[in-house]
């Protein structure tokens, strides 16, 4: 009796997980679909140009996005473990642009961010090739979001997770303005702004490559702080 009960538990779980990442694809699927209606109408009706507010069928779906974006993002965290209040608290203690943590990031930041390749160079604003105004912002490569969806990423202590979030290969410096506008896009998203479209191609290569080591890197530190709980 107690094996039957067991498969039959376990058939249930298998169920419930088929059912869950059916759902996920479906919010998912929606995602897309209003992205690309978003950007048909951007790049055709207003040729690439910030439509105007008054336009509230356009603003309108865009916040109708961010809401089903945020919605698919707390149903991934909940099936990897990772709860609204955790992630609240997380990202409430993520602090990249303010304090000591943001010093070292910006330390730690590679030289080809700045003017001639130096440490004592600006840092570069990649929108206009000339060096960033005020105060650079910092921002995520791999997403939060993306982060702590990772396989494992749940099962690290709070100090730990803080050390992925922070991983300083993973961030890049920006100007305030691309910064605002970046948000929690991924960069092929952002190069699809009317922001992000100025990065020029290769800086786009660049980020992209980054983009993709930094998330090698994040997999790679979660797997080292597995291997060392073991």
């Amino acid at each position: 009796m107690e094996t039957e009960a067991r498969v039959a538990q376990a058939e249930s779980a298998v169920q419930t997980g088929e059912s869950r990442l059916a759902q996920q694809r479906k919010m998912a699927q929606e995602i897309d679909d209003l992205e690309r209606q978003l950007s048909n109408d951007l790049h055709g009706r207003y040729r690439s140009q910030t439509p105007p507010q008054v336009d509230r069928g356009y603003w309108g779906r865009v916040e109708e996005l961010e809401r089903r974006k945020t919605e698919l993002a707390d149903e991934l965290y909940r099936s990897r473990g990772v709860t609204a209040e955790v992630k609240a608290t997380l990202r409430g203690r993520n602090s990249p642009n303010t304090g000591p943590v943001r010093t070292q990031i910006l330390t730690d930041m590679d030289d080809a961010f700045r003017s001639g390749g130096t440490s004592g160079g600006a840092f570069i604003d990649i929108t206009t090739g000339g060096p960033i105004v005020g105060t650079p912002a910092i921002d995520h490569l791999v997403p939060f979001e993306d982060i702590v969806q990772m396989e494992g990423f749940n099962q690290l202590t709070f100090a730990q997770q803080m050390q992925v979030i922070n991983h300083a290969p993973n961030f890049i410096p920006l100007s305030g303005v691309a910064n605002s506008s970046k948000l929690n896009r991924t960069l092929v998203q952002w190069f699809n702004t009317p922001q992000g479209s100025r990065v020029s191609i290769l800086w786009r290569t660049e980020l992209i490559t980054r983009q993709g080591t930094a998330r090698q890197s994040l997999r790679d530190l979660i797997d080292g702080f597995l291997r060392g709980a073991r």
